[in-house]
């Protein structure tokens, strides 16, 4: 009987979890991507806020989770393959790669994937602050740039 009760209570958490893990809300549909946010995620995640912002189909996502630092907001861009952090504060706008402690992806995947001419172009995207609804219209403008030919395919 314990062990029924103990596997109903883990399929419970379970459950509970992946509800709100799920809990998603579009904010923004263009003809190239979708933005949408993601509810309650703090449970799984560190981040202050999280969004999804898929591309041609539901496989062809990245994960933004945003920080807040003594120096601006930090959104973390994640994917299977790459990972940058897109650094907004009263200096500007701009790429940057994960800090160490950060890290998800290995170096070397993220070297292969991640093409370094525009991560120096993206260092500074604009010169001021952004509304945070102005960086995930970046974040997903840009990102697909971010990659080389080769991989490109993993978002469209």
């Amino acid at each position: 009987m314990k062990q029924i009760l103990k596997l109903f209570a883990i399929v419970f958490v379970f459950s509970v979890m992946v509800e709100t893990v799920d809990a998603k809300t579009t904010i923004k549909a263009t003809d190239s991507y979708t933005i949408s946010y993601i509810d309650e995620v703090e449970s799984v995640s560190n981040s202050l806020q999280t969004w999804v912002i898929a591309y041609s189909s539901e496989d062809k996502n990245i994960e933004v989770f945003k920080n807040t630092t003594r120096n601006g907001d930090e959104y973390i861009v994640r994917h299977e393959f790459f990972e940058v952090r897109y650094v907004n504060s009263n200096s500007g706008f701009g790429v940057k790669r994960v800090r160490a402690n950060q890290q998800q992806v290995s170096h070397v995947i993220v070297d292969a994937v991640l093409n370094s001419d525009q991560m120096k172009q993206q260092q500074l995207l604009w010169n001021e602050k952004l509304s945070e609804e102005k960086v995930l219209d970046y974040i997903a403008s840009f990102v697909p740039h971010l990659l080389n030919d080769n991989y490109k395919y993993l978002l469209n």
